[in-house]
């Protein structure tokens, strides 16, 4: 039989950087013993591997663009247990890549590992606790989007932790609460980039007040705890007040409310860095036929800060983002649109207040029954309004980031797959030295096997 308390624990929680990780999900998940142990017999184990063969026209993405010929080994495993109120995913994987020219790049790249274990002991309750972990060689940082945002200056590995857990109680299919806690830990193995801690809390409710009413609400606190930089706090919500205008249409009037304060003795840093934004603003969100709906809103956000800090003090900025989405019988096409204000942090690093304009377009049609192609576009234009000399903070000036690429996937067989893929990135920042710009054309084989008990 197998002990699933040694297989939780199967990653040492150990120091990344010489830290010790949290791990507060896996000792949930043991406390909680055989009243949420998912079943046995629900069992599934799959592993896979990735193999990508390509050529890069600046790998990893350096001032001085340096190209060359690689191989990626990319292998990796799931393991999975469900009952009808439980569900356990364990999950890792490895990358190792081999360079013609560019030897000293040719190592183990990075890897990630994962507990997600979801637990739902009625229709009215349910519980997550996670814990995911990942280690990278890779200098820049890019979004969930695939943005270019930070370029980094070191070449050296960062590991980042995050642990959390959330729950939500629905009082009926309108009315609900629910609360995330989560604490990120990210470490440097460069002396001269610092690591970080985040600890991050949210809460949420709606309240149907009835047929035509309904109220949304959130709110979040943050604190970022830096290694040499002063700790920030964060702290904001929104309130919305949403109409019905029919079975597939609906109005939104929201406020919204961000404050950021630096721990710090130093008054004159403190009154460069902490802001407080106030945004309203009205939307529509339209669900026309089962295959095209799209949403739309704008408003203004105001900035109240130190006008020799912050460009954006005193000034009313409109905001706005509209979404789009079309399904056919077989191909998919999403677009979008956005206008923002907000606080960028990105795995530690604090990037300040940051007016940021793009768009983007996804468009996917399968051209039979195995082969898809899809092809994809965005623009962002990111203003950080922050000055950096006095502040601290990682950035300033204009950054324009285009991003564009297609694929051609083809599945030869059950449980295998090929992907020809071609990326184009390219980043243009008042500062020359942030400049980059990349091509990557890559054949990738993808292969997996579950196996059920």
């Amino acid at each position: 039989m197998i002990n699933l308390a040694v297989l939780c624990f199967r990653r040492p929680v150990e120091a990344v950087g010489g830290g010790r990780l949290l791990a507060l999900p896996l000792a949930v998940f043991l406390l909680a013993g055989p009243y949420c142990l998912p079943a046995w017999a629900a069992f599934k184990f799959t592993p896979f591997v990735r193999v990508e063969s390509g050529f890069d026209d600046n790998v990893r993405l350096t001032q001085e663009a340096r190209s060359d010929f690689y191989v990626t080994a990319n292998p990796g495993f799931s393991l999975d247990w469900q009952e009808p109120t439980s569900q356990l995913r364990l999950a890792g994987d490895l990358r190792y890549s081999e360079y013609y020219r560019l030897s000293e790049y040719t190592q183990v790249e990075g890897g990630n590992a994962s507990l997600v274990w979801d637990y739902m002991p009625s229709p009215r309750w349910k519980f997550q606790v996670y814990d995911k972990y990942s280690s990278t060689f890779d200098p820049p940082e890019v979004d969930e989007q695939g943005r270019l945002i930070l370029v980094r200056g070191d070449s050296g590995r960062r590991d980042s932790n995050t642990a959390g857990a959330q729950v939500r109680h629905n009082f009926s299919r309108d009315d609900y609460v629910a609360a995330e806690m989560r604490t990120s830990q990210t470490s440097y193995s460069e002396e001269e980039v610092e690591d970080s801690r985040n600890h991050y809390f949210t809460f949420s409710g709606a309240h149907r007040l009835n047929v035509d009413w309904r109220t949304e609400a959130e709110g979040f606190w943050s604190h970022s705890d830096y290694e040499r930089s002063d700790d920030t706090n964060y702290l904001g919500g929104s309130a919305s007040l949403v109409r019905a205008l029919g079975p597939t249409m609906e109005a939104m009037l929201t406020l919204g409310y961000t404050e950021i304060k630096t721990i710090t003795d130093d008054p004159f840093l403190r009154q460069s860095r902490d802001y407080k934004t106030y945004r309203a603003g009205f939307g529509f969100a339209h669900k026309v036929s089962p295959t095209f709906r799209w949403d739309a809103s704008a408003g203004w956000a105001y900035v109240d800060a130190d006008r020799e800090a912050n460009q954006a003090a005193g000034d009313t900025q409109p905001v706005f983002s509209a979404s789009a989405s079309w399904n056919g019988q077989r191909w998919q096409l999403n677009a979008d649109v956005f206008s923002s204000l907000g606080e960028q942090e990105l795995v530690g690093e604090n990037l300040g207040l940051t007016i940021s304009h793009g768009m983007g377009v996804n468009y996917t049609y399968e051209l039979s029954k195995h082969w898809k192609f899809s092809v994809n576009a965005a623009y962002v234009f990111n203003d950080y309004k922050q000055n950096a000399m006095r502040t601290g903070l990682q950035s300033g000036g204009d950054v324009e980031s285009i991003m564009a690429g297609m694929a051609l996937s083809w599945q030869f067989a059950k449980r295998a797959s090929l992907v020809l893929d071609y990326r184009y990135l390219s980043r243009d920042s008042e500062d020359d030295q942030d400049d980059r710009e990349q091509n990557r054309i890559f054949l990738t084989l993808i292969y997996e096997h579950p196996y059920r008990w």
